[in-house]
């Protein structure tokens, strides 16, 4: 059983919101910079 953790959470909304870029990059940004603010909050 695999834990998700919020970092692996974190990550993949990285990767979607690369994917978005090509689609909508406002969304994308605003997933982006949401992704490294909540990734700053969590100590590794």
């Amino acid at each position: 059983e695999r834990k998700i953790t919020k970092l692996s959470v974190l990550i993949y909304l990285k990767e979607l919101a690369l994917e978005l870029m090509t689609v909508n990059p406002d969304v994308a940004n605003i997933m982006r910079a949401f992704a490294e603010k909540k990734s700053k909050e969590i100590k590794i």
